[in-house]
């Protein structure tokens, strides 16, 4: 009988483990602006971009 009691008691926790942690990450992604990153990425590729090919134009010779 105690080791029942027991089972039910770690499923229970279980459940309740999985649940908040399902809240967490969802709560987590939820709260991450996607947007925002994906414009500062490509803002990022465009400005470094810059740089590289004038590099690329100099190492090159300056021909293209």
């Amino acid at each position: 009988m105690l080791a029942r009691i027991t089972l039910e008691l770690l499923s229970d926790l279980l459940t309740t483990f999985k649940k908040t942690a399902m809240d967490f990450v969802t709560s987590l992604l939820s709260s991450i602006n996607f947007q925002l990153i994906f414009q500062l990425t490509c803002l990022a590729l465009i400005v470094i971009s810059g740089p590289v090919i004038i590099f690329l134009l100099s190492a090159n010779g300056g021909d293209m």
